[in-house]
């Protein structure tokens, strides 16, 4: 898969990406999910669509807990239909996602 999915911006592309409607999230998306085509540039696919989609319906309701300052990785395991209404309500209710 793609390159790193952090990436600066330079001002070109900045005006670029907002030109066409495209959020530094949706970079991160296509460098994340995409194939490099060359030494810099990546082309998210139809392919590689069809790859992210399986990945994401695989890691559907599972749950990692993050601690520490350099942030590490607790624990992960799939939730429970009870244990996610729960959390997302928590979630909703503190402002961590929109109601």
């Amino acid at each position: 898969m793609g390159m790193a999915a952090r990436c600066n911006f330079s001002r070109h592309g900045r005006q670029r990406t907002d030109q066409r409607g495209m959020s530094e999230y949706d970079i991160e998306v296509i460098l994340r999910f995409g194939s490099a085509v060359d030494s810099n540039a990546v082309l998210l696919s139809e392919q590689d669509v069809v790859r992210a989609i399986e990945i994401l319906s695989r890691l559907k309701n599972c749950k990692v807990v993050i601690g520490g300052e350099a942030p590490t990785v607790v624990t992960a395991y799939r939730t429970t239909r009870k244990h996610r209404k729960k959390v997302l309500q928590r979630a909703r209710d503190e402002g961590w996602i929109r109601k």
